[in-house]
């Protein structure tokens, strides 16, 4: 792994130690994350994200996550370039992923350029004539996923939009770098 990835993931490992509900005779899924790619770069995404909002430290994961961000954009992108491949709903979750990781580090454009690309892919599949088959367990967890993505999107977008009306309003000055924007966004 390049860069911090593997202190992310023990960062990860740890987390998920600390808070977990599993009983004793539960698998570690660690073994399994690790032999799939998509799901290690979304979950070092996700730690990354995790511990910058749990800290306050943008600088300590940050070239890891930047690169782990770029490797799951090209993926994604060579993904699309063969269309009708296998694994829709994992190409669903990750663009999904990606714009939560992009939403909640403040980057709003992104996130929704990401998500307006998402609806198209999704548009193409549905109009393959999916409408009317039921839907199996994993496409219906990527549809809740999606719900879930497209509302925190509106929430940040929205509580980006109430903080700047609030500092014009009050005469304060708008956060100078992403650290002091994400604990202005916490508060």
């Amino acid at each position: 792994m390049v860069f911090k990835s593997r202190q992310l993931l023990d960062y990860f490992h740890h987390l998920r130690d600390k808070f977990s509900i599993c009983t004793q005779g539960e698998m570690d899924i660690l073994p399994f994350i690790i032999q799939n790619s998509d799901a290690l770069q979304d979950t070092l995404l996700v730690a990354g994200l995790h511990y910058t909002l749990a800290t306050g430290d943008i600088r300590t994961y940050d070239s890891t996550v930047l690169f782990h961000k770029v490797e799951t954009i090209r993926s994604i992108n060579k993904r699309l370039e063969t269309p009708r491949s296998t694994g829709f709903t994992t190409l669903v979750r990750r663009i999904a992923t990606l714009c939560l990781v992009e939403c909640s580090f403040g980057n709003m454009a992104t996130a929704e350029t990401h998500f307006e690309g998402l609806l198209s892919i999704l548009d193409l599949h549905l109009q393959d004539g999916k409408l009317d088959t039921p839907m199996d367990f994993n496409e219906e967890l990527t549809s809740r996923y999606l719900v879930l993505t497209y509302n925190i999107i509106h929430t940040v977008r929205s509580r980006m939009q109430e903080r700047d009306l609030l500092s014009k309003t009050y005469g304060r000055s708008k956060p100078t770098n992403l650290e002091e924007y994400v604990t202005l966004l916490l508060s």
